[in-house]
């Protein structure tokens, strides 16, 4: 943010942010070779950064359902939704 707005951030707050922001930004779809397979611009990277998460979400939400109605599977299916709410604060 630093280099659009010309602000200096305190000491501190840069090598706290270069830390977080190493483990959070992580970008898993530029480490896939996908250019070899299917050209994609910023429009298809877009749809996949927006739809990745919300089919990620749908599904754990599609097992929690079908878990929480089985006894045996209650801590799993407690997992999986807590994995959702973690997800989601992402």
């Amino acid at each position: 943010l630093p280099f659009v707005l010309d602000l200096k951030f305190p000491p501190i707050f840069t090598s706290l942010t270069d830390v977080f922001g190493f483990i959070v930004n992580l970008n898993f779809v530029s480490l896939m070779p996908l250019g070899c397979i299917m050209q994609s611009d910023f429009h298809h990277q877009m749809m996949g950064y927006t739809l990745i998460p919300l089919v990620l979400g749908g599904i754990m939400i599609l097992a929690y359902n079908v878990l929480k109605r089985k006894d045996s599977t209650v801590g799993l299916s407690n997992e999986i939704f807590a994995l959702f709410l973690f997800m989601t604060f992402l």
